[in-house]
């Protein structure tokens, strides 16, 4: 990593000045992104608009650039030590909604249900 990359708690406006990869316009992340960026004022300008963990890192690696994408979607990278996580000071990135839909009146297979389970208490541990 770059002496003078984004450290943990560093804002969107710290990233201005850097080759920046983000999601493609079209994605929950994405929205997430443009509606910080419309909070604060900010304007970026992509360098790269992919859906791609690979695309990303192979950017981020070469351009020396960053990328504002869910630490999930680029493990392989980070556990590869390509990529490290670098935590953003966003609270509206908290506002985030995810929800499991099903029939009314259809009762879930218990795999179904265990995997909701699993999610829920994942999610609330990360609040």
């Amino acid at each position: 990593m770059r002496s003078d990359a984004p450290r943990p708690g560093a804002k969107l406006s710290d990233l201005l000045n850097w080759p920046l990869a983000l999601p493609m316009p079209n994605g929950g992340s994405r929205r997430l992104i443009d509606a910080a960026c419309h909070a604060a004022g900010l304007t970026l300008r992509p360098s790269l608009e992919t859906n791609s963990a690979t695309l990303v890192g192979a950017f981020v690696a070469t351009r020396g650039g960053v990328a504002l994408f869910s630490g999930q979607r680029a493990s392989a990278q980070v556990r590869s030590g390509q990529l490290v996580v670098v935590p953003l000071l966003l609270p509206r990135f908290r506002q985030g909604h995810i929800a499991l839909l099903a029939r009314r009146g259809r009762r879930l297979p218990p795999a179904v249900e265990s995997f909701a389970a699993t999610l829920s208490a994942a999610l609330m541990r990360r609040r």
